[in-house]
């Protein structure tokens, strides 16, 4: 039987990062310590969570669950822990928008410090003003 093509990488906009890191705290706060009987049926149910929640603010994700090394809350019963991965957009894009990301970049959205590096590595609030003769 042959596999699935690994999904391809999707460029994330440092726009977009405030809503991704709130909606993964959202599901972290929702489901942090949640004690469940059956762990398939809660393994599902964070499944399709994840999923809606990822929808509604325009990504598609897949879920891989992993087994901790150890549980802290509570020692000797078997820790799974989910990874939301992103895979693609509900609104496909046939390349990446470098103006969009030049903007988030230079207005401080990727890392919070606003501005341009120049070639020789300072930074600076301008972009460099060409002399045209």
């Amino acid at each position: 039987m042959q596999s699935a093509p690994p999904p391809e990488a999707v460029d994330i906009y440092p726009s977009e990062l405030p809503r991704i890191k709130t909606t993964l705290q959202g599901l972290q706060n929702y489901w942090l310590k949640k004690m469940v009987d059956e762990p398939s049926d809660a393994a599902e149910a964070f499944n399709q969570m994840a999923a809606n929640e990822f929808l509604n603010i325009g990504f598609e994700i897949e879920v891989e669950w992993l087994q901790a090394q150890e549980n802290p809350f509570a020692p000797g019963v078997t820790l799974f822990v989910p990874e939301v991965n992103i895979v693609g957009r509900t609104r496909k894009e046939t390349e990446i928008d470098h103006d969009r990301m030049r903007h988030d970049i230079v207005t401080g959205k990727a890392d919070g410090r606003k501005g341009y590096i120049r070639e020789d590595g300072t930074e600076h609030e301008d972009p460099i003003k060409k002399i045209i003769i």
